[in-house]
């Protein structure tokens, strides 16, 4: 019995306060719909809606019906900004940003919209002001549409270190601009599970968990399970720190991308990591 069927049998009682999610970033050959059964028979609480040019379109009927059907929710949707675009490629992304907004109203759903920025980490000093002024646009374009953006921290991006994030989000003070977390990109970086998640929980509205190994020159992603997080701590961590959502597996392009992937496969490994830590952390 998965636990998604264990709690379809307790209608009375209330959904656990984490649940665990799954990105369709890491299910491009299936279509979305397909995905959704996917992730919803292995046992997934959610996803994360990828609307990245080249993924399945999502077809808002078809994906509503499908979201009703198999109990899930929506913790986030993928794009891939930057904040160091041109001026053109800003206004394109400003117009993403309304897309995904009006797309989640169509759902009938209230998720984040998620994106790491751009950038090598060499540069941060220099082209920090520049990712505030440009943040600060995505904030007014979020809160006229409605959406919430987390913005994500990245071991080869400019923004690689919690207090470039929180740097960030007190240039741009807006409730629609928040934090999504990663300690994958921390661990490279040599900081620790507590330290970093304390200093950004606060401002976390999205959390994606996967593994990793090396050192920021020379990184290799892995799926949940693979490396040296311990699971269990992080969702005592969780718990301890009052976060109430979803932890949602991402899949790095550096698995995802091999011929030999199986994105069924994968999904089915990481929850069985994932749910067997929650249940120990109980």
């Amino acid at each position: 019995m998965t636990r998604r069927t264990l709690l379809a049998g307790l209608a009375a009682a209330p959904r656990r306060p984490i649940g665990i999610g799954f990105t369709l970033y890491a299910m491009k050959s299936l279509g979305v719909v397909e995905a959704l059964g996917a992730c919803a028979e292995i046992g997934y609480d959610g996803v994360e809606l990828c609307l990245l040019d080249g993924y399945p379109r999502v077809e808002p009927r078809e994906v509503k019906a499908a979201l009703k059907q198999h109990r899930l929710g929506v913790a986030g949707m993928m794009d891939l900004f930057s904040l160091l675009a041109s001026d053109e490629a800003q206004r394109v992304q400003l117009e993403r940003i309304r897309r995904a907004a009006e797309l989640a109203r169509q759902l009938g759903v209230n998720p984040v919209l998620e994106t790491v920025l751009g950038g090598r980490p060499a540069e941060w000093e220099a082209v920090r002001g520049k990712m505030a002024e440009r943040l600060r646009e995505w904030a007014r374009v979020a809160e006229a549409a409605r959406i919430t953006i987390a913005i994500k921290a990245h071991v080869g991006g400019a923004v690689h270190l919690p207090e470039h994030v929180l740097w960030l989000l007190e240039q741009a003070p807006s409730p629609r601009i928040r934090a999504a977390y990663d300690y994958s990109h921390f661990q490279l970086a040599g900081l620790g599970l507590g330290e970093s998640l304390e200093a950004l929980i606060r401002q976390t509205a999205f959390i994606h968990v996967k593994d990793g190994r090396g050192v920021p020159a020379k990184f290799e992603f892995l799926l949940p399970g693979e490396g040296t997080i311990d699971y269990v701590d992080y969702f005592r961590r969780l718990r301890a720190l009052r976060y109430r959502g979803m932890v949602v597996v991402e899949v790095s392009a550096q698995i995802h991308r091999r011929p030999e992937y199986d994105p069924v496969a994968a999904a089915r490994q990481s929850y069985r990591v994932l749910a067997t830590a929650m249940e120990k952390a109980a």
